[in-house]
């Protein structure tokens, strides 16, 4: 559509009229000054002309039929639309980005390239999953719970032969960081440390934090959501993030002055049980043999208990199985 601003589409079925015909749902649009400040308001009186024939254009529904005004703004008669099942975009693409925000590609790719020369990797999961969205009365959280009980979701990131090449047919779960805030969020949890952000109450988590650009050096460093496009963030893996977590103030404060690890110091915790205390909140498991043999080398290197459990979590911390989700 963006395209046919300018020229018809070259390739796909939208043309400069289908744009003018949704830009004039728009064209009520007005401003006034008050004494309170700019208000903006529906002026019905505007109407929105071709800027190539000076022609008044009538607002038409994207794919759609001429819409004749019954008294509402044009903009409420065009937002019912959008959000109504008779919309075929707009389920389909609420449905992409959420999909794509756990499962790391869309069934569409680009996000927010639909067109008829992009099809979905797979159409039917599209369409079901649209029209579920829309049965629900457009619940995102019942569209979530469906997506996070499939099996797809729950598939191991671990590839073998047949799908270790595979990007886009989620015959496996994609290797992913953990995102800014729940990352903090579980160092927050694991070392038992409150975070205290600026206009914020002592123990908040990072996920609670409404101001998109209040600024926290780990959560910038590790590419935190400014909420300027819908279900969508980067997702960088940068040097900085590895400073941040191995010698970065937030992380090292949290294990320096961890209660969990105090309590662990000043217990007659064995080596066995102080290591599986750790690896728990960290993990959610027990260590394996390998891994308590390799830890254990540390616990006995002559160090005080405390520098040395201090030590066993924040190698817990840096490793990818608690930075990434599997």
């Amino acid at each position: 559509m963006q395209c046919a601003q300018c020229h018809d589409h070259p390739f796909e079925h939208w043309k400069r009229a289908d744009f003018y015909g949704t830009a004039a749902f728009f064209s009520q649009v007005a401003q006034k000054a008050t004494r309170q400040g700019t208000v903006i308001y529906d002026d019905s009186t505007k109407e929105f002309k071709s800027p190539i024939t000076k022609a008044a254009v009538t607002a038409v529904i994207p794919g759609g039929a001429p819409v004749v005004s019954d008294g509402r703004p044009l903009r409420q008669i065009f937002a019912d639309w959008v959000t109504g099942p008779d919309n075929p975009y707009f389920a389909k693409a609420i449905v992409n980005r959420v999909w794509k925000h756990y499962l790391h590609a869309g069934l569409v790719e680009p996000v927010d390239d639909f067109r008829d020369t992009n099809p979905p990797s797979n159409a039917a999961l599209l369409d079901q999953l649209a029209a579920s969205f829309v049965h629900s009365g457009y619940d995102m959280k019942a569209l979530i719970r469906l997506i996070l009980n499939s099996t797809t979701y729950q598939l191991s990131s671990r590839p073998n032969k047949t799908n270790e090449f595979d990007q886009q047919l989620y015959s496996r779960y994609y290797y992913r960081r953990l995102p800014a805030e729940p990352l903090l969020d579980a160092v927050t949890q694991v070392t038992e440390v409150r975070a205290k952000f600026r206009f914020g109450y002592e123990g908040m988590r990072a996920v609670q934090l409404q101001d998109p650009v209040m600024f926290d050096s780990f959560l910038q460093a590790f590419d935190r959501n400014p909420r300027e496009r819908v279900c969508e963030r980067e997702e960088n893996h940068t040097l900085l993030q590895t400073l941040e977590m191995i010698s970065g103030d937030t992380v090292n404060e949290k294990i320096r002055n961890s209660p969990f690890l105090k309590r662990l110091a000043e217990s007659s915790a064995n080596d066995r049980s102080a290591i599986e205390q750790i690896f728990l909140p960290a993990f959610s498991r027990k260590p394996e043999a390998e891994e308590f043999d390799s830890i254990q080398s540390l616990l006995t290197a002559g160090k005080p208990r405390r520098q040395e459990l201090e030590d066993v979590l924040w190698a817990a911390l840096n490793s990818k199985e608690f930075i990434f989700n599997h």
